[in-house]
């Protein structure tokens, strides 16, 4: 790519070059081998006023963003999958916590109603505790009032036959581990109040995709389908996806939307 651009001249012709001509910028596309042996063209190019450019370019497996930071007098070439605008980050994270506060502040009543709702229909924790992986793959506890029954995750294998979405999604319509009051609880996505604190956790935000269970992702892996994708954003409680086109009826199909 680089060669169909700019014109291409060996290493040895540089110094002849900036002898000749008024030069601004030069972009040096060599094997990381080689790096070491330019320092003395770096200088040259330094009292000749013109500023050097490497091409990063072997590591053509690496999709995140590069670029070069300062520990103490120490350069380091960084690799960032993730955003690396702070002051954005750090707005958004902002926003996180003063919104999930404040609805945790308005819905607390609430939240006790259903606790208590929660308890009266059916024997069981409250709060429904599942391990999810994060951003960049880190596992932490998700957290959602419980809507089905106590045991369901025994009669996982006792009702897998009545699975409509394929092997990397677990979705049953009408699923009878849903106690009563757990399908008003999914039909109005009260159950996913709890989320809320993974919010003030910094674990989640209030707007990002849907975290996965790690099993599901190792699923993916082994059918040659990446997940990282989705994994270099935080989290969150609700998506566009989901506001757009709503549940996707699977893994595959999530992975497609971010495309």
């Amino acid at each position: 790519d680089l060669a169909a651009r700019y014109a291409v001249r060996p290493l040895w012709e540089l110094p002849q070059l900036l002898r000749q001509n008024v030069i601004d910028e030069i972009i040096f596309a060599v094997e990381s081998r080689r790096l070491a042996a330019l320092e003395d063209i770096f200088l040259l190019c330094e009292e000749e006023g013109v500023q050097p450019r490497v091409a990063i370019d072997f590591f053509p497996h690496v999709n995140s963003r590069v670029y070069l930071d300062r520990m103490g007098t120490s350069s380091l070439l960084t690799f960032s999958g993730t955003p690396y605008d702070e002051i954005r980050l750090l707005l958004k994270r902002m926003t996180d916590v003063v919104l999930a506060a404040a609805a945790f502040l308005v819905l607390w009543p609430f939240m006790l109603i259903v606790s208590l709702a929660i308890r009266l229909s059916s024997p069981g924790p409250v709060i429904f505790r599942q391990t999810r992986c994060g951003l960049n793959g880190r596992k932490f506890e998700f957290y959602k009032f419980r809507s089905m029954c106590q045991d369901a995750e025994s009669q996982r294998s006792a009702v897998a036959h009545l699975n409509q979405r394929g092997d990397t999604v677990f979705k049953i319509p009408n699923d009878p581990r849903l106690t009563t009051f757990g399908r008003f609880l999914r039909k109005f996505s009260i159950d996913e109040w709890p989320q809320l604190w993974n919010v003030l956790a910094g674990e989640m935000s209030l707007v990002g995709p849907r975290p996965e269970r790690p099993y599901y992702i190792g699923l993916l892996a082994a059918k040659g389908i990446s997940f990282d994708q989705l994994l270099q954003v935080k989290p969150g409680i609700t998506s566009l996806g989901m506001v757009k086109f709503g549940y996707a009826s699977s893994i595959e199909e999530t992975t497609e939307r971010m495309q």
